[in-house]
């Protein structure tokens, strides 16, 4: 006998996307409310996995092998967890029945989830994988533009949640924890990050090389690192919204990164708030830093602009930021000459701002 529901037509399927579109989360265990923009479905079929009804696939694989672009993989919670390595290679729809109990094992192979085809929309799973080297295992791993992850748990003993090679993607709704890097973009433009809870990584979320992406309304907790690490050139970043809270490093820490802008963020209980080396012409404004045993720190920057943000207490007067600048560089037998400097907030605010996901 097939579990109900049997019958996806394009119609129900619309619907089912749309009830995942308006979710309501708490922040602490990731339960979060978001507007996704998803791209329309086509006049594609149904395809189920799991479940007792005639016809159904055992295997997720069988099923994408079958499809067609702007078909929908529907997958019953029956069967899970199912034990396999999956390439998307074709624009669908792949559903899981309920998030927490459709479960995609990856064993140790090196991607759980590997999408290569444009407009994939992947939703309410949970992805686990046993692999124990960072630098070889994902949870997803996306590797064309516009596809769409969002609703899911992705927690792998190691390795990385989710990695962007690709342009124009959303990551939203998810709850990654567990990995090196909870979200690692490289070398990626325009990708939007919102609305996810990311916790127990190494580190939060890592941009190397990847400018014009968006990251807002996620909470950013408890990891053993940096909650957020901007990374070797990359510019014209948005970072905004975010909580960031009691990461064991910096919460925000960045590196050789010019022209980004962090405003409307709660930095808070990290051990520094927001560390900057060798980065210029950004931005900070109207963020809460509260709690941290350093607030805020640079090496070797100027130019950046500081302004409107709480600084744990109401102040009536400038706000100063410590930092060096090299006066004399090093060299081999030289370790060059250093001295302190200072930025400065001029408008320091004097409540701290409301700021929640």
């Amino acid at each position: 006998m097939q579990k109900t529901p049997v019958l996806f037509n394009k119609t129900l399927v619309i619907g089912i996307l749309v009830l995942f579109i308006g979710m309501s989360v708490n922040p602490s265990t990731g339960t979060i409310v978001e507007k996704i923009s998803i791209k329309p479905i086509s006049d594609g079929n149904t395809l189920y996995v799991g479940g007792t009804g005639e016809g159904n696939y055992s295997s997720i694989q069988d099923a994408i092998d079958n499809a067609s672009d702007g078909d929908t993989v529907f997958v019953y919670d029956d069967s899970a967890p199912y034990n396999e390595n999956i390439l998307i290679n074709k624009s669908i729809n792949l559903i899981g029945e309920e998030r927490d109990t459709t479960i995609i094992d990856g064993g140790i192979g090196n991607s759980v989830v590997n999408i290569t085809a444009s407009w994939v929309n992947f939703s309410v799973f949970k992805l686990t994988n046993n692999g124990v080297n960072w630098w070889e295992h994902f949870g997803i791993l996306i590797s064309s533009p516009y596809t769409s992850v969002f609703n899911n748990i992705i927690s792998l003993k190691e390795g990385i949640g989710v990695q962007l090679f690709s342009d124009c993607n959303t990551i939203s709704n998810n709850i990654i924890s567990n990995h090196y890097y909870g979200i690692f973009l490289f070398e990626c433009s325009y990708n939007t990050v919102s609305y996810n809870s990311i916790f127990d990584n190494h580190i939060g979320i890592k941009f190397k090389r990847s400018d014009n992406n968006t990251f807002f309304q996620n909470v950013v907790t408890y990891n053993s690192a940096y909650g957020i690490d901007l990374n070797s050139w990359s510019h014209y970043n948005t970072i905004y919204g975010n909580i960031i809270r009691s990461n064991d490093m910096d919460g925000l820490h960045v590196n050789l990164c010019n022209y980004n802008t962090f405003y409307g963020n709660s930095i808070e209980y990290n051990y520094k708030g927001l560390m900057l080396r060798s980065s210029y012409y950004n931005s900070i404004k109207n963020n809460n830093f509260k709690g941290n045993l350093l607030h805020a720190r640079f090496d070797e920057c100027l130019l950046n602009i500081w302004d409107g943000n709480y600084w744990g207490r109401s102040r009536i007067i400038p706000k100063f930021i410590f930092g060096v600048l090299c006066i004399i560089p090093s060299d081999l037998y030289f370790p060059g000459i250093y001295i302190t400097w200072v930025n400065i907030d001029w408008h320091p605010a004097k409540e701290p701002y409301k700021i929640g996901v």
